[in-house]
């Protein structure tokens, strides 16, 4: 039986709001009309690309890094989903496509307004395993599909300095469009992870969903608390068969309070999810809140 999975939303949050990479600075109106040179569709295309937005983001230029970060999403959306997916998927993807591209984007900037005054500080860009494509068999085979090839490609993004400490790297996916990558995921496309409406008990399918045994509070880091951060950060996971966490990556959220979120759901425990009696892994969406004064 091939791998089975479904997306399990464990909380809903407003969804996080694209920030120039600053804290409450100025930033000058630019004065030129700046044009993101065009890439190639190859890893040294991408670094390039990344390396653009960080070096936009240390002018302070907020119209020039709204630009820069615009070249990382999907220019037309609609345009380019109706060309690539069936009608009868379009309405679902073009609600998905900017909470996705919203929770990756925001995550860089994060990253970069974090650590851009580091020495030398960049991200490298490395290629990372792609998945299994999913099931033509099951529940899978209802997953919107692209009409044709659509060139995914994952990479890992590390963000590295010659001295402090860095965020946790994360992977992204990427199409390269109209002389860009443009991100559209995770470790799974957005379109392979709305599995949540597929895995339901309908038909000769008889799902039982994850449930969460052991949950284990994150501890506020003190610099965290000292700046006065607080927010949300979300984490991709895969729950393996016996419930623990198998896989775990930051999706988006403040680098102050990822190590702690991520430290405490590596702990989380979940009661094995069953698809016809058979245990599978889950590949599922957790946003761990941090709020100052919070309850537990």
């Amino acid at each position: 039986m091939p791998r089975q999975f479904s997306r399990l939303v464990l909380k809903l949050v407003v969804m996080l709001c694209i920030q120039p990479p600053s804290h409450a600075q100025q930033f000058p109106p630019t004065s030129n009309s700046y044009v993101p040179a065009e890439v190639p569709d190859t890893t040294a295309g991408l670094q390039s690309q990344v390396d653009e937005l960080v070096r936009i983001a240390k002018t302070r230029d907020q119209s020039n890094w709204q630009i820069a970060l615009g070249t990382f999403s999907l220019s037309n959306p609609a345009s380019w989903l109706q060309a690539n997916f069936a009608s009868e998927h379009l309405v679902q993807l073009n609600q998905d496509y900017p909470k996705v591209r919203d929770g990756h984007l925001g995550h860089m900037s994060w990253v970069i307004g974090h650590n851009q005054n580091a020495p030398n500080f960049r991200i490298e860009v490395a290629p990372s395993e792609m998945p299994a494509t999913p099931s033509d068999e099951g529940p899978e085979s209802a997953l919107p599909r692209p009409l044709h090839p659509v060139g995914v490609q994952n990479f890992r993004l590390t963000p590295i300095a010659d001295s402090g400490s860095m965020p946790p790297s994360w992977v992204s996916s990427f199409v390269h469009a109209e002389g860009h990558f443009r991100v559209v995921g995770g470790t799974y496309p957005f379109w392979a992870e709305a599995l949540q409406r597929i895995l339901t008990p309908q038909g000769p399918f008889s799902v039982q969903a994850a449930r969460l045994l052991h949950k284990v509070p994150p501890d506020y880091p003190k610099k965290a608390r000292k700046a006065h951060v607080q927010g949300v950060v979300q984490l991709h996971a895969i729950i393996a068969k016996d419930g623990t966490i198998r896989d775990l990556e930051v999706i988006s959220g403040d680098p102050l309070l990822t190590d702690a979120a991520m430290k405490a759901v590596r702990q989380w425990r979940y009661a094995p999810t069953l698809l016809n009696g058979e245990p599978v892994e889950v590949s599922t969406t957790i946003d761990v809140i941090f709020a100052l004064n919070h309850p537990s």
